[in-house]
């Protein structure tokens, strides 16, 4: 045996799924006769499930892209500074190499699937939160010392940011 077959229904009522099953006994889903067949598909045929996950890689990636670009707007928006706005992206894009070291050569995990392309969704949230993390802390420290020094800003500000992103990326 090369290869196995699976037919999956589609049709809902009792008499299509048994004319099914019948034609399957006579072989009436050999396709050198180029009739359509309606109602079921065949496993065998590689280029229907490349063409689907290909078509929905295709889709996720746009969306993360898109989601990327919501991201740096609301940065730009919430920092208004595009300093750090692209100091919070060099955060976030020095996360993939970590994480696909720790990935790869630490946990040892060879098969990459497409699902772990999902995770882009969560890295983008995770950075563009650390950095309104620290925005919102060091503006609320900026309100505490009004007149203090950028040291003492940062001394009432930085671990206090630490620790709050260091709970929300755990979470």
């Amino acid at each position: 045996v090369r290869y196995s077959s699976s037919y999956y229904a589609t049709k809902n009522s009792e008499a299509d799924i048994t004319g099914m099953y019948e034609a399957n006994e006579n072989n009436a889903h050999d396709h050198s006769d180029n009739t359509p067949i309606s109602g079921v598909y065949d496993t065998t045929d590689e280029n229907f499930v490349t063409f689907y996950s290909d078509a929905i890689v295709g889709r996720d990636m746009a969306l993360a892209v898109g989601s990327a670009g919501v991201t740096i707007v609301a940065m730009v928006l919430h920092t208004q500074s595009p300093f750090l706005t692209l100091m919070g992206l060099f955060q976030i894009l020095l996360s993939f190499p970590l994480a696909y070291f720790v990935y790869y050569f630490i946990a040892g995990l060879v098969f990459f699937p497409f699902l772990n392309f999902i995770g882009i969704f969560v890295v983008f949230a995770l950075g563009a939160d650390d950095v309104f993390v620290a925005v919102d802390k060091w503006k609320n420290a900026r309100h505490e010392l009004p007149y203090g020094t950028t040291e003492q800003v940062a001394a009432l500000a930085l671990p206090d940011a630490a620790y709050s992103m260091l709970l929300t990326s755990l979470t």
